[in-house]
């Protein structure tokens, strides 16, 4: 115990018959300086579907003394493109002129990223005559690509043309948003055919065969247009080995 008081109860069974049970009383006293910060949240995570104006919590505990103003610099920041806000929530006396203050913040994504796996830190700063002291908290997430394509790619290895299957291509939509509209490449008639299934604004499905024998190998890339300015076109590669 750093600071503070504590007065613990300990209970012990005995042999004695007219006294089963033996109480006796603990008080501890901490010697160490405030202030300090006792606890906080382990990680900021965003998940794996992150949007512009999305927010997560987080906390911040600490010991100070009660007639000392909030330790921690909660000034409005921005890191790495994410905005920091927080302040002093409550507080609690833990006894001899200490309090327990705990800190709330919200971390929202003020503008959108690129896409895929981001990490970054904040830096939260107690700081006074008496103590300096900072903590880094992880921030993490995954920013999904305006349109994603299942499967990515094409590959296979076959002992014969006839094993190769029919091949359904989903496309989605991942954050939405208008003028989601998949266009089919211009295949070569001869080795491909390509119907598609359905179509909406958050989904769009094709049926890809392979219409002739080609030999051993296979080597093509097919490239859809999606119709958003964000990501104009997804290119499927397309690898297929038949081992006869």
């Amino acid at each position: 115990m750093n600071s503070g008081s504590l007065r613990v109860v300990v209970e012990t069974i005995t042999d004695i018959p007219d006294q089963k049970m033996l109480t006796a009383f603990i008080n501890i006293k901490g010697k160490g300086k405030v202030p300090y910060i006792v606890s906080n949240s382990s990680l900021i995570s965003f998940g794996t579907n992150v949007k512009q104006n999305d927010i997560k919590s987080f906390f911040v505990k600490t010991r100070e003394m009660a007639s000392d103003s909030p330790w921690i610099d909660a000034q409005l920041r921005e890191v790495d493109g994410i905005e920091i806000r927080g302040s002093l929530a409550t507080e609690t006396p833990v006894g001899n002129h200490v309090v327990e203050r705990h800190y709330e913040y919200q971390a929202r994504m003020a503008r959108a990223l690129l896409a895929g796996e981001f990490r970054s830190h904040v830096v939260i700063t107690g700081q006074s005559d008496k103590s300096h002291q900072e903590i880094r908290i992880p921030i993490q997430g995954t920013v999904l690509a305006p349109v994603q394509i299942s499967p990515g790619a094409l590959f296979g290895n076959f002992s014969n043309f006839e094993e190769i299957p029919v091949y359904t291509i989903t496309f989605q939509n991942t954050q939405k948003t208008n003028g989601f509209k998949i266009e089919p490449p211009a295949l070569n008639a001869s080795r491909f055919a390509i119907e598609k299934l359905n179509e909406s604004n958050e989904l769009s499905t094709f049926r890809l065969r392979i219409v002739k024998a080609f030999g051993k190998e296979l080597i093509d890339e097919l490239v859809f247009q999606t119709g958003m300015i964000e990501m104009p076109e997804i290119r499927l590669p397309v690898r297929l080995l038949v081992r006869d």
